[in-house]
């Protein structure tokens, strides 16, 4: 199988680039970041972002095309058959794989001619040298974090020292930018909303041509083993996840990691499959499975690629340690076995299965000494496609940092938060006194 879409068109509205600097003392909402403290004007031709033309005119065509850009693929791990997953007690099969994946190698230049050196581990870094680089880089999203994982308040995740991924969400275009009926100056994209998330925490950016080409070609590789929905067309959306090896939480020196969770259902979703037997995803409605509030298209794949060069992690899927609704709940009592541990190299390809996401809980932390022995800090960059299909407006203007324009409904959300927020502090303040 292979996808094909007219190159002359694609080629002829890739641009270099052509960076410039942003000009002093003006706000700059028609620019945007293409390199680290350098700018690119958006609205010069030729086009370097990709569009809902560029995904739907790819094609399917008979599995004995001559591929073009993935040399080889190796099965590095999975699936896990039932019978296996019985004998270590887990809940249900394993449908998801590990590849090993020959990407274009001038497809990964361009992409890694995207990331700024700032984000990058340097062999003198500390952990606080590298929080205040992170800090000044804006580059990467704006996240809002509970304060010390679990609050009272907010802190801004890329200033602490937090275990957490950084992140950069980018987004094929919808409607190119445009002046709305507010008069501001925005475009359409994918965003990629999940349960518990703020809408003003929400970000994306449109997607340079090199980030869609490489998961045109991860699409093109795992395209035997997608589901109905995921073989379609390529993915729309990436999120570009940054774990460093310096970071750590406190009092534990395990690296960056990602806690146990579930993208696009909860416990319970996994209680009604698992024990009473219903198809949970039938229930499915809008642009949510489970009704709660995920923009991931139901029953689509997601696609999950380490760089070359990064540091190893390991990818566990966890699940209860009994059958039962109690068990299933307490998520954070969840067992690992070693056969459903998938370490992540670079260059490997996790093709994450939607029905594993029900049916297992899933984090990533770093590999041990005995798998990386390197003594420098180290960092593990992971380009995480999925396909989304909620749209919404986004802000081209750089000093509103790629953020979703929010409706009336969600402003007045956001100011019941921080009123919330004020009174907690309050809280907190008068329990201080005694």
């Amino acid at each position: 199988m292979l996808a094909i879409r007219d190159e002359s068109r694609r080629f002829s509205r890739l641009a270099p680039a052509m960076d410039e600097p942003a000009p002093d003392g003006k706000s700059t909402p028609r620019y945007v970041t293409w390199r680290d403290g350098r700018w690119r004007d958006a609205t010069l031709e030729p086009c370097w972002y990709a569009t809902m033309d560029d995904v739907l005119g790819c094609r399917t065509v008979p599995p004995d095309y001559p591929k073009r850009f993935c040399n080889s693929v190796e099965l590095l791990w999975g699936p896990i058959r039932a019978e296996v997953a019985r004998l270590c007690q887990a809940p249900a099969a394993a449908a998801s794989v590990l590849l090993r994946v020959d990407v274009c190698k001038k497809t990964l230049e361009q992409v890694e001619h995207l990331i700024p050196e700032q984000v990058r581990c340097r062999p003198e870094d500390t952990a606080d040298s590298l929080c205040r680089r992170l800090a000044d880089c804006c580059w990467l999203d704006s996240l809002q974090v509970p304060r010390g994982g679990c609050g009272p308040g907010y802190v801004a995740l890329n200033t602490t020292t937090y275990a957490s991924p950084r992140r950069v969400s980018w987004s094929v275009v919808v409607r190119p930018q445009h002046v709305d009926a507010d008069g501001d100056e925005v475009h359409s994209l994918f965003a990629y909303t999940h349960v518990g998330s703020k809408p003003e925490d929400v970000h994306a950016r449109a997607m340079p041509f090199p980030v869609f080409d490489l998961g045109l070609q991860l699409w093109e590789a795992a395209f035997p083993v997608l589901s109905t929905e995921s073989q379609l067309h390529p993915p729309t959306a990436c999120q570009m996840l940054l774990y460093y090896n310096l970071f750590w939480p406190k009092n534990k020196n395990i690296g960056g990691r990602m806690g146990r969770h579930r993208d696009n259902f909860n416990s319970s979703d996994a209680v009604n499959a698992l024990i009473h037997g219903k198809d949970v995803l039938k229930t499915s409605t809008g642009h949510a499975i489970s009704a709660d509030g995920n923009s991931q298209k139901p029953r689509s794949d997601v696609l999950i690629w380490t760089s070359e060069g990064s540091r190893p992690m390991i990818l566990y899927l966890s699940f209860p340690r009994q059958l039962s609704e109690e068990c299933i709940m307490e998520r954070n009592k969840y067992i690992t076995h070693p056969n459903f541990m998938v370490k992540c190299n670079g260059g490997s390809l996790f093709v994450f299965k939607h029905m594993d996401d029900l049916h297992f809980a899933h984090e990533v932390k770093f590999a041990g000494p005995d798998e990386d022995t390197s003594p420098t800090p180290g960092h593990r960059f992971a380009y995480v496609f999925r396909w989304l299909e909620l749209e919404h407006s986004f802000y081209t203007d750089f000093d509103k940092q790629h953020g979703m324009k929010l409706n009336e409904e969600q402003c007045e959300r956001q100011c019941e938060r921080e009123r919330e927020r004020q009174r907690e502090r309050k809280r907190a303040r008068q329990s201080t006194r005694f």
